[in-house]
């Protein structure tokens, strides 16, 4: 491994002397300057265009915080406070009955019927902002923003759907935005999890077969620690693999399924979690096998 790694690692240098020699070249011809005079404003001019990059790469990933946090900030208010959700909801759908909601505002709306257990209004929320970002025509060819956003709303959708029992239709439409999405990984594993509550094992491992290890620093690969602790338990129920070492390593991951089956206790979908989490936990009170 180590010996084509450093032929990639060669030809990349092999690359970038090449361009600094063409750029030198084009600058001699053209300017009648020294060689070294040449070489230099290459050089100095290579420094410019890498800071000028470095600070636009910044200034996107400002914005896209900044916009992230239009999102977050109420939602983790209302995770603390739940008695402020209506004031939130009242100011969106007025906002929405003015024909100026923004499908960001509908996610966040979504999110906050999930919390309350409003499956129907958080699907519809998420059906809203989806549509808006159809007709823009950019579900498909989009900005970094619109990408991001695209998958925040398929998460929503996700979990509006999976709160009303709708499993296997979350399955299926997010195999169609799988091409799309930007972390394609973490979506494969909401497919397995979905068809696995919904009974169908088969599709539920035949989707286990794409799912990839994930990688802190790969997004694509990317998995959250509550979806690892689900995964390494939909393993062991269908592939038979001793989860307790992933399950141990992941255990901070638990709390937001414990959460999640705590609030939606009235419904279906929050009997079947909780059944799944105390299970976990008593595999997780088990010694691993070494």
């Amino acid at each position: 491994m180590l010996f084509p790694l450093f032929l990639r690692r060669f030809w990349q240098i092999g690359q970038w002397v090449f361009i600094l020699i063409m750029e030198t070249a084009a600058v001699y011809f053209f300017t009648q300057a020294s060689l070294v005079r040449a070489l230099v404003t290459v050089v100095l001019g290579n420094i410019v265009i890498i800071l000028a990059t470095m600070a636009v790469i910044f200034l996107i990933n400002f914005i896209r915080y900044h916009w992230q946090l239009r999102i977050s900030r109420p939602y983790s208010r209302v995770k603390k406070d739940p008695s402020q959700a209506e004031e939130i909801l009242a100011d969106f759908n007025t906002r929405r009955a003015e024909g100026k909601a923004r499908p960001e505002e509908m996610v966040l709306a979504s999110s906050i019927y999930t919390l309350q257990g409003r499956g129907e209004e958080a699907e519809q929320m998420a059906l809203e902002a989806r549509w808006m970002l159809t007709r823009q025509i950019v579900w498909t060819r989009r900005s970094a923003r619109e990408k991001r956003l695209c998958d925040l709303i398929m998460y929503a959708l996700t979990d509006a759907r999976l709160l009303q029992g709708k499993y296997t239709q979350v399955a299926l439409d997010l195999r169609e935005f799988i091409p799309y999405a930007e972390r394609p990984n973490y979506v494969t594993v909401i497919i397995t999890f979905a068809f696995f509550l919904a009974g169908d094992h088969e599709n539920a491992r035949a989707a286990l077969t794409y799912v990839r290890p994930s990688k802190r620093n790969d997004l694509k690969l990317l998995l959250p620690p509550h979806f690892q602790v689900m995964l390494a338990y939909i393993r062991y129920k269908l592939l038979g693999i001793d989860p307790r070492r992933e399950l141990k390593k992941h255990h901070k991951g638990l709390h937001l399924w414990e959460e999640s089956a705590a609030r939606n206790a009235a419904l279906p979908y929050g009997v079947q979690i909780g059944e799944i989490v105390e299970e976990i936990k008593t595999l997780m009170a088990e010694p691993a096998q070494q």
